[in-house]
């Protein structure tokens, strides 16, 4: 029995690596009318496709059952996640707990990718949200819940919190401001 699970569930992730690379290919900054661009219809149907991962085996899914193991970084590499040219660049020693990375803005219609980057060290604390075109400096801290806007670059060094953020000025470790 659990050697079919295991055969199934690796048969999943590969369908699913496939149907990336088939469908989307490299992600590339640009505009993607939903009106003018087949990019929005074919990421809707990847969507679709990841259903899969998210719900297999038992509606746990099977990046849950991986996660906080080497599989997980395996998994995110062959669906083209690097340290640099599909939109979102970590730079070394990154840690982001439970946060959102988001490339994309969808504006009436309107579709657009832009990269995000993170600076080295830098840290994004649960629930943290960087949108489009937003940038993180080198030892960089968002705070729980914190948004940066798009566009927006939160300097090197500096620890911001709020949505959207703004810089704090207390002691992060313990929480107390002053």
């Amino acid at each position: 029995m659990a050697v079919m699970v295991l055969l199934q569930t690796l048969a999943v992730m590969g369908f699913t690596i496939a149907a990336k690379w088939v469908l989307l290919g490299r992600r590339r900054e640009g505009y993607y009318p939903w009106d003018m661009s087949s990019y929005s219809q074919r990421w809707q149907i990847m969507l679709a496709i990841e259903w899969h991962i998210d719900h297999y085996p038992g509606n746990i899914g099977i990046l849950t059952l991986i996660s906080g193991t080497a599989y997980l970084p395996v998994f995110y590499r062959a669906m083209g996640a690097t340290t640099e040219p599909d939109l979102v660049t970590f730079g070394d020693r990154v840690a982001a707990d439970d946060a959102s990375v988001v490339c994309h803005l969808n504006t009436r219609g309107e579709f657009e990718m832009h990269p995000l980057r993170v600076g080295d060290r830098s840290v994004l604390r649960s629930g943290s949200r960087l949108l489009a075109g937003a940038s993180m400096g080198d030892d960089a801290c968002l705070l729980e819940h914190t948004l940066v806007l798009a566009g927006d670059h939160v300097d090197n060094g500096c620890t911001v919190q709020g949505r959207p953020c703004e810089l704090f000025s207390g002691d992060r470790l313990h929480g107390l401001a002053t």
